[in-house]
């Protein structure tokens, strides 16, 4: 987790002083449910500064399948639980960026 808050302190703020205001919000991604390493990582980063997109990805292998078939994961298998939560992400981005 350390590498998280390296980042955040050495490019986010570094481009926050110049810029002097930076929107954005971390996306939980490849997480596997009911794990000590998911729970503890989305503990870790909602202390962070920046709020947590409400939508997780999973890892699922939908999304490998896709890219191996040159597709979005919603083109490859729109039904399914990857295509699913990706397009509850996208609408989550679109909510916030307007």
């Amino acid at each position: 987790m350390c590498s998280t808050q390296d980042f955040f302190r050495e490019v986010i703020d570094e481009v926050a002083a110049l810029k002097k205001e930076v929107k954005g919000a971390i996306l939980i991604n490849q997480a596997q449910t009911g794990t000590h390493i998911n729970r503890t990582a989305r503990e870790h980063l909602t202390g962070l500064s920046y709020p947590l997109f409400e939508t997780v990805l999973h890892f699922y292998v939908a999304y490998k399948e896709a890219i191996a078939a040159g597709l979005s994961v919603l083109e490859y298998d729109g039904k399914s639980k990857a295509a699913q939560e990706m397009a509850a992400f996208f609408a989550e981005l679109k909510e916030i960026v307007g």
